[in-house]
C-alpha cells in the first residue's frame, strides 16, 4: 500500500543507512591514509633517475595498515587539470614509500616513474587526487612556499609543513625548520667613494637578528657586532652581514667593499691585525711609494685605479695569508670559500 512503510522496512533502511556511512567513512579513511610526505623542487646533486639526471622527485607514503592499488590516482600542478598525471597499475605497501621523478618526461612503464611535468621552484600548486574525484586527498594549495637547492619540503614532526636540509626519498622525514629568513639589504652599494657616509642594513624577516662583520670574516650568529643602526664607513672597508632568527634558516652572507682609492695609495707597509711575513719573507702591503710619490705619477695614481674595474676577493685572513694554510703563500691547487666582487668605477 502505497505511504506505508513497516517497522522491518524502516530497520532494514537504518541498516542500510549505516551500513553506507561506515563503508564511506573507511574508503575515505584509506584514501586519506596516502599523502605527499615530501618533494625536491631544485635537485641539483641528489637523488638521480635512470637517464643519470637529478630530477626533481615527490615522495608518497601510506601511513595506513593496508596496501592501496594506485591505479587512476593522479598527480598535479594545476588545479584546473586534476587528472593532470596517472599512476599507472602500481601498489603502495603499508607504512611504504613510493618516489615519482616530476622531470616532465612522462613515463608510467618500470621501476622508475616520471610525471609530465616538473616542479616550479618560486612555489606553485601541488595535489595527490584520488580516483574518480576531483577532490585532492592531499594537497599544497594555493601553493607551496618558493623552494631552495637540494633542501626538501614536506609534513614534519606533528604534522607541521617544513624545510629539510637533508632530504630523504624513500625513507622517514628527519628533523625540519619552519623558512628562511630573507636576505639582508645595504642600502650604499659596493663602489668607489670620496667621502664618509653611513649604511643602513634591514631584512624583511620581522624580529630577525642582523650581524656584521669589518675584518673580511664571516658573520655568524654568534660571530660579529649586532647590528644596532646605521654603519659609518671612513675609509676603505669590507662589509659582511647576515640575518637569523629562532626556528628559521639564517641568510647566506651578503658582502660590500667600498673603496677609497686615497686610503689604498696611501696604506701602510704592515697595517694592523695581517701577519708580518709570508712564508718567512717580509709582508709588504704598500703600494710601491717610489710610484706613489713620483713627481711624474702622484697627481695621476688616483684617478688611474678608478679609471679600470676591481677585482675584491674577501676572505677569513687565515685563509688568504696565512703560512701552509692560505692562498698567497701556498700558491697553486689551494681552494677557499670567497666572495668575489667586480666593482666598476
Amino acid at each position: 500500500m502505497t505511504g506505508v512503510f513497516s517497522r522491518r522496512h524502516s530497520k532494514q533502511y537504518l541498516y542500510a543507512v549505516v551500513l553506507g556511512l561506515c563503508l564511506s567513512i573507511l574508503v575515505k579513511t584509506a584514501l586519506a591514509e596516502i599523502r605527499i610526505n615530501e618533494f625536491l623542487a631544485v635537485n641539483n646533486d641528489g637523488l638521480i633517475d635512470s637517464d643519470g639526471d637529478t630530477s626533481d622527485w615527490i615522495e608518497l607514503y601510506n601511513s595506513g595498515t593496508k596496501t592501496i592499488q594506485l591505479e587512476g590516482w593522479a598527480l598535479t600542478d594545476d588545479v584546473e587539470s586534476p587528472e593532470k598525471w596517472l599512476f599507472p597499475n602500481v601498489n603502495l605497501g603499508a607504512r611504504r614509500y613510493l618516489v615519482i621523478f616530476a622531470s616532465g618526461k612522462n613515463r608510467t612503464l618500470g621501476n622508475n616513474l616520471h610525471t609530465n611535468f616538473k616542479l616550479n621552484r618560486d612555489g606553485e600548486y601541488l595535489a595527490l587526487i584520488k580516483p574518480n574525484d576531483s577532490t585532492p586527498t592531499s594537497k599544497f594549495m594555493p601553493d607551496y612556499p618558493a623552494q631552495h637547492e637540494n633542501v626538501s619540503y614536506g609534513i614534519g614532526n606533528g604534522g607541521q609543513r617544513q624545510f629539510f636540509d637533508k632530504p630523504t626519498p624513500g625513507k622517514a622525514n628527519g628533523s625540519g625548520f619552519a623558512g628562511f629568513v630573507h636576505d639582508t639589504k645595504f642600502d650604499t652599494n659596493r663602489g668607489f667613494y670620496d667621502t664618509p657616509f653611513q649604511v643602513t642594513i634591514s631584512c624583511a624577516t620581522i624580529d630577525a637578528k642582523i650581524r656584521y662583520t669589518v675584518d673580511g670574516s664571516k658573520p655568524t650568529p654568534k660571530h660579529g657586532t649586532i647590528y644596532r643602526g646605521p654603519i659609518p664607513i671612513n675609509t676603505t672597508t669590507t662589509l659582511r652581514a647576515m640575518a637569523y632568527q629562532s626556528g628559521l634558516r639564517e641568510s647566506n652572507i651578503d658582502t660590500h667593499t667600498y673603496l677609497f682609492v686615497q686610503d689604498i695609495i696611501r696604506q701602510p707597509a704592515r697595517p694592523t691585525g695581517f701577519p708580518n711575513t709570508w712564508n718567512g719573507h717580509p709582508a709588504d702591503y704598500e703600494m710601491d711609494p717610489e710610484v706613489v710619490n713620483h713627481r711624474t705619477y702622484k697627481g695621476r695614481v688616483a684617478s688611474a685605479l678608478k679609471s679600470i674595474p676591481s677585482l675584491s676577493l674577501v676572505l677569513n685572513r687565515d685563509d688568504f695569508f696565512k703560512t701552509g694554510q692560505g692562498i698567497y703563500p701556498r700558491g697553486e691547487n689551494v681552494e677557499k670559500a670567497t666572495s668575489v666582487e667586480l666593482i666598476y668605477p
